[in-house]
């Protein structure tokens, strides 16, 4: 399963908010900081940004061990978020969004250090859970920054219908392509047939839950990062 995670509520999964959320910062870090060699900010193997705030929420894959296998992080576009903020001048095309009814994916990754089977079921749930996530919050529209070749590979290889905002641009850490995809619970049944998933891989945030009054794991950033993640 795929769970929805915040900062300050706990989730539906049974392990402990602060181990759900150092595990994710962590996988993370593995895979920015060390994997691809980007410039972020980081603390104790965390890699963490400003848009890492409490209007975020995160879809988080677990094993049985309580580790974070897969994640992403999900805002919707009436509120600051990385395209718009750090990388505007990729849409030049089609204009960026700035309605609660677009969101942004981000920082989305699976554990490389996993078996290849067990990557793709992991990514495969992740890119479905994306789309439930924001079919249940009435989201219509996911956009991304990534590299060309994921865009092409995972997502219009996933048949996604997808419509860049503009041509793919160089930065210091590589080639980059934004871009937005539209969201139903048709391709959600569609992207489960695929992968022989029967039933929602999502599981939401518990209804009425009580804020959680413990500290967060990590404080959120101030400076400005200037990568994204694959997808």
């Amino acid at each position: 399963m795929i769970y929805e995670f915040a900062l300050a509520r706990p989730c539906a999964a049974p392990y402990p908010h602060e181990q759900i959320h150092a595990s994710m910062h962590r996988l993370r870090h593995a895979l920015y900081r060390q994997g691809a060699k980007w410039t972020l900010p980081e603390l104790d193997n965390m890699e963490f940004d400003e848009f890492d705030t409490l209007a975020a929420r995160y879809l988080v894959g677990i094993d049985d061990a309580g580790q974070v296998r897969a994640q992403s992080r999900m805002i919707t576009c009436d509120r600051p978020y990385m395209l718009a903020s750090l990388w505007p001048e990729l849409a030049q095309a089609v204009p960026l969004p700035r309605s609660a009814r677009d969101a942004e994916g981000s920082r989305t990754g699976v554990d490389v250090s996993l078996p290849v089977a067990d990557y793709r079921r992991w990514f495969a749930m992740l890119l479905i859970a994306n789309v439930e996530w924001a079919v249940s919050h009435g989201i219509e529209r996911l956009s991304f920054v990534t590299y060309q070749r994921v865009a092409e590979k995972s997502l219009e290889g996933a048949g996604l219908d997808v419509t860049y905002y503009g041509p793919t641009m160089s930065f210091p850490d590589g080639r980059f392509i934004a871009g937005y995809f539209p969201v139903s619970e048709s391709l959600a049944a569609s992207l489960r047939d695929l992968n022989r998933i029967d039933g929602q891989v999502f599981v939401p945030l518990p209804d009425q839950a009580p804020a959680d009054t413990r500290r967060p794991a990590i404080a959120a950033a101030t400076g400005k990062e200037k990568r994204d993640a694959v997808a």
